[in-house]
């Protein structure tokens, strides 16, 4: 993965490194999350990653 520090308009949720969530992040990282929360996009961890993607795209068989 690569740092993205744009979001687009369609986007549904923001994955970002916990060190980006506790503001242990550059200023152009600092400024893209709170440009996503401010579009009201929801942001989760790379943990809760996985869990939010399978909600959005069921497993396939």
């Amino acid at each position: 993965m690569e740092p993205v520090y744009t979001c687009s308009e369609d986007a549904l949720v923001a994955i970002a490194t916990d060190d980006v969530l506790d503001g242990l992040c550059t200023p152009d990282e600092a400024q893209t999350l709170q440009d996503v929360r401010r579009r009201g996009i929801p942001c989760v961890g790379l943990d809760d990653a996985a869990r939010e993607l399978s909600c959005l795209h069921p497993p396939t068989r």
